[in-house]
């Protein structure tokens, strides 16, 4: 798909060209043909970095994520104590995590530095009326 729409822009641009050839201006030929090829690379660079699917990647990553915070929440896991750190459940915790971890996109590292400190003085809620900080 993305080989055709190349083939078409390129088709567009030898025809705007060929449409030029007539004015008299070097410089509208000369303009119209550096915007041609920048669109060519902006369309190419576009198909080649993929930024849709990679969106779609990162909201698939954070609907998991989600998932497992529901589940610790279920759990109660900040109120349990005297549960091991083998415990088949905190085991299934750990293996959903390690999971997410391996098949999810990574962050580059330059965005999470940039998030990362706005979250660093929240407070975390263990109930709807009792809160604590971290």
């Amino acid at each position: 798909m993305a080989g055709s729409f190349t083939r078409t822009r390129a088709g567009i641009g030898t025809t705007t060209f060929a449409a030029l050839q007539g004015l008299p201006s070097r410089s509208i030929q000369i303009s119209v043909g550096v915007l041609a090829i920048i669109a060519a690379i902006l369309a190419s660079l576009q198909s080649f970095l993929d930024l849709g699917a990679r969106a779609e990647r990162h909201r698939i990553a954070g609907a998991r994520y989600k998932a497992t915070i529901r589940r610790l929440e279920q759990l109660g896991i900040g109120r349990i104590t005297g549960m091991k750190l083998d415990d088949p459940v905190i085991t299934e915790i750990r293996d959903s995590l390690d999971a997410l971890e391996a098949d999810m996109p990574v962050v580059p590292p330059n965005i999470y530095r940039s998030v990362e400190p706005t979250y660093h003085e929240n407070e975390f809620v263990d109930s709807v009326g009792g809160r604590h900080a971290r």
